[in-house]
């Protein structure tokens, strides 16, 4: 026994070297190397085929069992190689072939996730413009300085959509014109984004919004309901925000603001725009009517020109007096007093040299405070030496003769 002993420990001194050699590099190698020394066994071969490539399970142990066979043969000539000094060209391109397969498998074929355990083996960063970045570690973006995330299902299907060109859509229009969900499968067709002022802007497909990188995300139904109840808010603040817009435009067109507390507002028009008899002897009228009323010491003032051409100048003849109202022109007149004007001039038969001028005025009186209307027919006829002092006098005579013309203005 004792002579084996002594055989064993003089074998040791004179092959030392021989045993120190293979024991240091199986020491330094996994340390220097650890992911190769993992893929030299078959299971990292098939969990690198399988897990990380996507390959099935059939493609993934052939491919496994032919590279451990190759580094099993190619591993031991490359370090008899470098031990010996011999062939150092074969050595260095077995090595570039040992240690470089594995990173040009994964630069190339990598997937997303591995495909046993499901978990993401990709980490990506959203740029300015909506593109995916992807990368096989965490942290930040170098370019945009964002944080790396984990690649998820959505995101994966995303990546694939720019691939083919494709990105996320505003989607316009009534939301309750859209088609949120598939009628078939329920699943949804509107993803959205929930802007920092708590508006909902929607698109077409998944992504991310643009300029800010966050996710779209699906819609649901309570998140329907949310962008319903946002619709008709917006639909219902654009009707009172028209609807005041509108009431400007009439205060505007009625001149509200240039009237007197406790005016009488007088409006004269010919029936016919195109009769030029007719708005002579209205604008006669007018001014007639107003010379009477300030007589008696009522404030009285002429309706703005714009009105005659609108249709709330018929409106109002017609005894339709809500937009007095709605403009606040009733609270502050003391009345209104309108007029329809027919008039016709033809030379006097008896006296030679004379024009007869016969004027028909349709009035409407519109109190204040009152829903009351009255109107009244009065016809004059005038003799003049002139179309002008006929309709004057025609006009006068209206006034003179009669007194309840004007009662209540």
């Amino acid at each position: 026994m004792a002579g084996r002993v002594d055989a064993f420990l003089n074998w040791m001194a004179r092959y030392w070297l021989w045993i120190l050699i293979p024991a240091v590099l199986l020491l330094v190698v996994p340390l220097l190397t650890p992911g190769a020394i993992y893929y030299w066994s078959f299971r990292g071969f098939r969990s690198l085929f399988h897990d990380d490539l996507g390959l099935g399970n059939a493609w993934s142990s052939v491919l496994s069992f032919v590279c451990a066979f190759v580094y099993a043969v190619a591993l031991p000539l490359t370090l008899r190689w470098l031990v010996f000094g011999r062939r150092r060209v074969e050595a260095f391109f077995v090595m570039m072939i040992v240690f470089g397969t594995t990173p040009l498998l994964h630069a190339f074929f990598d997937k997303n996730f591995n495909q046993t355990t499901g978990e993401a083996q990709k980490y990506y960063a959203v740029q300015p413009n909506g593109d995916i970045v992807l990368s096989d570690n965490p942290g930040f973006d170098p370019s945009s300085g964002v944080k790396r995330r984990p690649v998820t299902r959505d995101v994966a299907e995303i990546i694939e959509r720019q691939k083919k060109g494709l990105r996320a859509q505003p989607v316009m229009g009534d939301p309750h014109q859209l088609t949120f969900f598939d009628a078939v499968t329920g699943q949804p067709q509107i993803w959205y984004y929930k802007n920092p002022t708590g508006r909902y802007e929607l698109f077409d497909a998944a992504g991310f919004f643009p300029g800010g990188g966050e996710e779209l995300l699906p819609v649901t139904r309570d998140v329907v309901t949310d962008i319903y109840k946002e619709s008709d808010a917006e639909h219902a603040q654009k009707g009172i925000e028209a609807k005041e817009e509108a009431r400007k435009q009439l205060v505007e067109l009625f001149g509200v603001e240039s009237y007197a507390p406790g005016v009488v507002i007088v409006g004269a028009r010919a029936r016919d725009a195109s009769d030029g008899v007719s708005a002579q002897a209205a604008k006669r009228l007018l001014s007639d009517i107003i010379a009477s009323l300030r007589k008696k010491g009522v404030a009285a003032d002429e309706l703005k020109p714009n009105v005659y051409g609108s249709s709330y100048f018929d409106a109002l003849m017609r005894g339709e007096s809500a937009v007095l109202a709605d403009v606040g022109l009733a609270q502050k007149m003391r009345a209104t007093v309108l007029a329809l004007v027919d008039a016709t001039c033809q030379q006097a038969a008896s006296v030679s040299g004379l024009t007869s001028c016969t004027v028909v005025a349709h009035l409407r009186m519109l109190k204040s405070g009152s829903r009351n209307t009255s109107s009244s027919e009065w016809s004059e006829t005038g003799a003049g030496t002139s179309r002008d002092d006929a309709i004057a006098r025609a006009t006068e005579l209206l006034i003179e003769r009669h007194p309840g013309l004007l009662d209540g203005a």
